[in-house]
């Protein structure tokens, strides 16, 4: 049986090396979108949030970063909030990426356009989605508007 994760200040800075900006840049795993991760009783968590747990003894909606660094695990640079709270912050600060732009998009803002003219033209989703390597429901949340609305 492993052992329980102890999360303490202790255990944090074990794996964290101090910034000169004052963050505390994580040095253990890092998700393919920038945040740290931690294994914490055979639990994925971000590292971030480990951090404001540890220094405010209850874990956070959404741990927001003050300081823009994802990899940063400074308890006093994340404070609670919610996921509007965190999208406001993004925009205040002009890290709201939209369309192509975003770090997760697998399509530019000209092959959204294609989608539109083709499924015009009646082609199918299913068959659209092939063509540019997404799911099918991408395709219906684009003919919708959900995501990819003009900007």
């Amino acid at each position: 049986m492993r052992k329980k994760t102890v999360l303490d200040m202790e255990w944090l800075r074990a794996r964290v090396s101090e910034e000169s900006n004052g963050c505390w840049r994580w040095t253990k795993s890092i998700m393919a979108h920038g945040y740290g991760q931690a294994r914490v009783n055979n639990e994925h968590v971000t590292a971030h949030r480990a951090a404001f747990f540890i220094a405010n003894g209850y874990w956070p909606t959404v741990g927001r970063h003050k300081c823009d660094n994802k990899w940063c695990a400074n308890p006093e640079h994340i404070e609670d909030g919610t996921i509007g709270d965190n999208n406001r912050d993004m925009a205040e600060r002009g890290n709201l990426h939209r369309g192509q732009d975003h770090e997760w998009s697998k399509l530019s803002d000209a092959q959204v356009v294609e989608i539109r003219e083709l499924l015009a033209e009646g082609v199918t989703q299913t068959v659209i989605a092939k063509r540019y390597g997404v799911a099918q429901p991408t395709v219906s949340n684009i003919k919708t508007g959900k995501i990819r609305r003009t900007r």
